[in-house]
């Protein structure tokens, strides 16, 4: 069954021309793959903003010969919003641009025909690294130096391949 998914293309001209991306690192191939809605399965609300939800789902494309079920975050969008439908999309066009790297939260796909949309990324278990910082602060659980020589490490490498791709992040959550 073929999906009818949202012009990816068209997003990708239309952020070229308000300068949103790269001309010259920009791939009209690299665009966000479209998973059937039936593949995902939502569970627990993690947080929530003013265009939609973020939720633990799973993803399980086994019954298509694809991988079978593991954990995923789900970004949704509440119906009928058209300012949140326009930045998942823009998301993930930038998202798909990026690619994936160890240290960077990686798109899995989008499901864009029906409500709601959603963008299926990488689950980070125990959320994001200043939630995990912070929670080991208010139960008296010291960071070790070597920890945090690691933890830095890792966040330059992330943003070294970000800026490779011509991108700036603005959110190191």
């Amino acid at each position: 069954e073929k999906l009818k998914s949202h012009d990816f293309l068209a997003t990708i001209q239309s952020m070229l021309a308000d300068g949103d991306l790269d001309q010259a690192h920009a791939d009209a191939q690299m665009v966000p793959r479209e998973i059937k809605r039936a593949h995902i399965t939502l569970h627990k609300t993690l947080g929530q903003g003013a265009f939609g939800e973020v939720k633990k789902g799973e993803i399980d494309e086994s019954s298509a010969g694809g991988a079978p079920g593991y954990p995923c975050a789900v970004k949704t969008v509440k119906a009928g919003n058209a300012e949140g439908m326009a930045d998942l999309l823009q998301e993930a066009t930038v998202m798909a641009q990026v690619g994936s790297h160890p240290y960077i939260v990686s798109m899995i796909g989008v499901v864009t025909s029906g409500e709601p949309a959603m963008l299926v990324i990488s689950l980070c278990e125990h959320g994001s690294l200043k939630d995990v910082l912070l929670k080991a602060h208010d139960d008296d659980v010291p960071v070790e130096p070597s920890e945090k020589n690691r933890i830095c490490v890792e966040i330059a490498e992330g943003m070294a391949y970000l800026h490779s791709k011509r991108f700036v992040h603005r959110d190191l959550a």
